[in-house]
C-alpha cells in the first residue's frame, strides 16, 4: 500500500509531521492501521521509527488511545514497540492519559493491563511516569476533571494504584 513511499507507513504526510500511520490511527481506521503495521513488522529500522512523534508530540499509540475501536491495533503496536507505553506528548501525557481524557474504557483497561504486565521490567520512576505528569497531575485527576468515572466508566479498582501514587506525592 505504501511501498512507493520512501518510509512506507511511517512517511510524514501532514504539515504537522503526522505519518500515514498517525493519520490512519487518528481517524480510527483499524483495518488500515493493522495492514500498515504488517508492512513494517519485518523491518527493524521501521519498527524503531514507530515511536516517532508528530508536531504535538503524539505517537501512533497516543492517536489510537483516543478510541475503543483501536484496541486491537494498539495491541499490535505494543507487540512491535513496547516502549510506546512510556512516550509522552507535549502535554507531558502518555497514551494512557489520552484514553482517560476521552473516556475510552476498553482502551484504558487494555493499556492498564499492558502496563501492569510489564511493570516488573520497568524501573519505578518510569512506571510512575506513565500515570503522572511532571506537574503532579495523575490519570485519576484527568478522569475526575473530564467526569469519566462511576458506572460503566473507568473502574475505580483499576485506578486504585493511581490514587496511591497521587497520595504519595
Amino acid at each position: 500500500m505504501c511501498e512507493k513511499l520512501e518510509k512506507g507507513p511511517l512517511q510524514p504526510l501532514t504539515v504537522h509531521k503526522g505519518t500515514v500511520l498517525h493519520v490512519a490511527s487518528f481517524y480510527q481506521k483499524k483495518n488500515l492501521v493493522l495492514n500498515l503495521l504488517d508492512q513494517i513488522r519485518n523491518n527493524n529500522s521501521r519498527i524503531r521509527e514507530l515511536t516517532v512523534h508528530n508536531d504535538v508530540g503524539n505517537t501512533v499509540l497516543h492517536d489510537a488511545a483516543a478510541s475503543d475501536q483501536m484496541v486491537e491495533a494498539a495491541r499490535k503496536m505494543l507487540c512491535l514497540s513496547p516502549e510506546l507505553l512510556v512516550h509522552r506528548n507535549y502535554n507531558d501525557e502518555t497514551a494512557l492519559f489520552r484514553a482517560v481524557r476521552f473516556g475510552k474504557i476498553d482502551m484504558f483497561n487494555f493499556l492498564e493491563d499492558e502496563i501492569q504486565g510489564r511493570r516488573v521490567k520497568m524501573e519505578e520512576d518510569k512506571w510512575k511516569s506513565i500515570y503522572q505528569r511532571e506537574d503532579g497531575t495523575t490519570v485519576l485527576h484527568i478522569a475526575v476533571l473530564y467526569e469519566h468515572f462511576g458506572q460503566r466508566s473507568l473502574s475505580l479498582p483499576k485506578i486504585n494504584m493511581i490514587n496511591y501514587i497521587s497520595l504519595r506525592t
